[in-house]
């Protein structure tokens, strides 16, 4: 159910019948000149109807203006929030959603730079309010490495990265005009530090980036496709098994 189209006199019946409300959120953000400003905004609104339609809950409207890292901020098209006002108007959001008797809230996150932001914010909703559950899913995350080796996607290449052809694949499998690289454009090589120790290092122009990182010239709707699908069933496969852990609480 469409949250914007509940009717007034619908809202209590509607919120007790949902067994979780989803929360789509993206940004508005550079990722290469062949891809669209709403890369972000895109996959969550695609992965978040998905759920809508599976589970019959309660669809909230996208949040697309969001924090943007310091790699792209200074490109033409992002917009982008202080971190401490995104975390304090998630704050507000996540607080009225469980007075109005939203106890289980699902965020398919599509933005990177909103890992942080609202983890924040969650982590302070289910301080105050103890029988809340806050699940946060990232759409990259939900198709292994594997599959994507398995498959061949990408001639060998895993293809994730801001703007690379792992991510703008499957924004051309929703929409096919909406990514467009031509003979311009310019593949690049994602440069990691090489350690198998988990870490994070930030930077505002990291090795092998232009706004955007991966070999672009190996994107194709064909392979997005395999990836929709696959992070749909894996998606579902997440969310029965978190409905299931909240129902033997």
């Amino acid at each position: 159910m469409d949250y914007v189209k509940i009717k007034g006199r619908e809202i209590k019946e509607e919120i007790s019948k949902s067994i979780f409300t989803v929360v789509p959120i993206g940004s508005l953000e550079y990722h290469g000149e062949h891809s669209p400003q709403g890369t972000d905004s895109l996959l969550a609104e695609h992965f978040s109807k998905y759920i809508e339609k599976e589970y019959g809950c309660i669809l909230m409207p996208l949040i697309a203006y969001t924090a943007c890292p310091g790699k792209t901020y200074n490109y033409s098209g992002t917009i982008s929030i202080k971190p401490e006002t995104m975390i304090s108007y998630l704050n507000d959001i996540f607080e009225s959603l469980v007075k109005n008797g939203i106890k289980d809230i699902l965020v398919l996150n599509a933005h990177d730079g909103n890992m942080s932001t609202v983890r924040s914010s969650g982590e302070y909703i289910t301080g105050k309010y103890e029988d809340v559950s806050l699940l946060i899913v990232n759409w990259w995350q939900l198709v292994s490495d594997e599959f994507i080796k398995e498959k061949n996607l990408f001639d060998g290449d895993i293809g994730k990265g801001h703007g690379g052809p792992y991510e703008m694949s499957a924004v051309k499998a929703i929409d096919e005009s909406s990514v467009e690289v031509i003979k311009e454009d310019v593949d690049l090589h994602t440069i990691k530090i090489n350690s198998k120790i988990p870490h994070v290092c930030i930077e505002s122009t990291p090795k092998g980036w232009n706004g955007y990182t991966g070999l672009i010239s190996r994107i194709s709707s064909e392979s997005g496709k395999l990836i929709i699908e696959e992070g749909e069933k894996n998606l579902k496969a997440l969310i029965d098994q978190w409905i299931k852990y909240r129902e033997e609480i």
